[in-house]
């Protein structure tokens, strides 16, 4: 049955379903943040490439097939396998080779500190003195 919009309201999800990377981006006045949810992906089958002003993920989790899964008769299988990759643009030029990336629990965060260029600096004002 479909719904009155573009996007079904009670479907089934079919062999053609794949999932995406959705991401968080975030930043302060030194860094650049980005989080991904990776769940059941190993972080040693995740690669990540820096440029100044991207940033890609790709994951790859791979299905481990056992003799007991073979024996099972599967009435319904949406646990996915594969790759997913994504590029995502940033907000200012970053410092690649200082990138630092943590896996925990699934979740993938990435910290990118920005160009020095770009920081915010103080400029102190100081009242220049009128000739008496």
């Amino acid at each position: 049955m479909m719904g009155t919009g573009l996007i079904p309201t009670d479907w089934d999800m079919d062999e053609e379903y794949s999932f995406g990377l959705a991401v968080d981006v975030s930043e302060d006045d030194n860094n650049v943040y980005i989080e991904a949810d990776l769940p059941g992906f190993d972080p040693d089958n995740t690669d990540i490439t820096v440029t100044a002003d991207q940033v890609t993920i790709k994951a790859e989790r791979k299905e481990e097939v056992t003799e007991e899964d073979k024996k099972k008769n599967y009435l319904r299988r949406e646990r996915r396998y594969g790759q997913v990759a994504r590029t995502v643009a940033l907000p200012c030029e970053v410092i690649g080779e200082d990138a630092s990336a943590e896996f925990s629990d699934g979740k993938l965060t990435l910290t990118l500190p920005k160009a020095e260029e770009i920081r915010p600096k103080q400029v102190k004002v100081t009242a220049k003195k009128k000739d008496a």
